[in-house]
């Protein structure tokens, strides 16, 4: 199971698929198990058991990461996932917390939102195959994603604000510079949010980089970014970068060229990957002509159908 999410985490010659799909798996039996007790223990947050403990933490860790890398990767692979209800509960599990967010890289609510994108996704297009897809129902199923969504947003925009203001204190007071993987998870929630946005608002109205909608969301995705003070992140934000340089209008593309070709990156290659097809997607849009039959095209183009994984 180490080898499966290690496997993953790295640009490999292998199928990742393949691996991914070991890997879920494994985990499923673990979700699914009817008694909880033998999956992950009936009391999880009150376990005294050192060795016992660790073994369930590490538990959850893995499917965290089996979870994480089986949600990003299917937008690539244009599907929902197929445990979806399973691991809405498990996102919801309060106990799971600390080594989840440990797995997920952010926390959960960030991911269970995503799923609900992706079930809106699959909803809009069967409709669309039937010929029955109504806009108005359409926009009154996003609204509640959008609305948990904006509201999540928006508090941890002030656990930022509130922890800057904190650190800033601290220094004039002490003159030292304490550490931050606080401020560091609330960035990364804070960038992956926006890009969750702007892959739901091209759920809604298309991968139509000038629409203004998708304008809004790229440019607060953009202003994200300023917020990284640790250049490490980059190496876990290629999914939140990929999605909203799928949408980005052309004075835009510098901008993620210097972040996906960055020297901070570790796994150069799968950067790489993911920067030649971004430069193939943005060479299409630039001969794009703006026509109503152009436009209609885009809209039930599928979005970042790419032959790779992105996670």
């Amino acid at each position: 199971m180490f080898l499966h999410s290690a496997l993953l985490y790295k640009s490999v010659t292998c199928d990742c698929c393949l691996h991914l799909q070991a890997g879920i798996s494994i985990v499923t039996s673990w979700i699914d198990n009817e008694d909880q007790y033998y999956a992950f223990g009936s009391s999880y947050g009150k376990e005294t058991n050192t060795e016992s403990g660790t073994i369930k933490s590490a538990k959850v860790f893995l499917v965290g990461c089996i979870i994480r890398f089986d949600l990003l990767s299917s937008l690539t692979r244009n599907s929902v996932p197929a445990l979806s209800r399973r691991y809405q509960q498990f996102l919801h599990a309060s106990s799971y917390s600390s080594p989840l967010q440990a797995a997920l890289q952010c926390r959960s609510w960030i991911f269970s939102i995503l799923l609900d994108v992706y079930s809106l996704r699959e909803w809009k297009g069967k409709k669309e195959v039937k010929g029955l897809l109504s806009l108005r129902e359409l926009v009154s199923k996003a609204f509640p994603i959008k609305k948990t969504l904006e509201r999540g947003i928006s508090m941890n925009m002030e656990e930022i604000n509130n922890f800057k203001q904190n650190l800033e204190s601290t220094e004039q007071s002490t003159n030292t510079k304490p550490e931050q993987p606080s401020y560091n998870i609330l960035v990364v929630i804070h960038i992956f949010a926006c890009s969750v946005s702007i892959f739901l608002e091209v759920v809604l109205s298309g991968p139509l980089p000038k629409l203004p909608e998708i304008q809004h969301e790229v440019h607060r995705a953009l202003e994200s970014y300023a917020y990284i003070n640790d250049p490490d992140l980059l190496n876990i934000l290629r999914w939140p970068l990929c999605v909203a340089a799928s949408v980005a209008e052309p004075d835009q593309y510098d901008f993620f060229r210097s972040l996906l070709a960055s020297p901070n990156v570790s796994w150069i290659a799968t950067f790489r990957e993911s920067l030649e097809r971004l430069e193939e997607y943005w060479r299409v849009s630039l001969d794009m002509k703006y026509t109503d039959a152009s436009v209609e095209s885009a809209r039930s183009r599928r979005f970042m159908t790419w032959d790779i994984l992105v996670s």
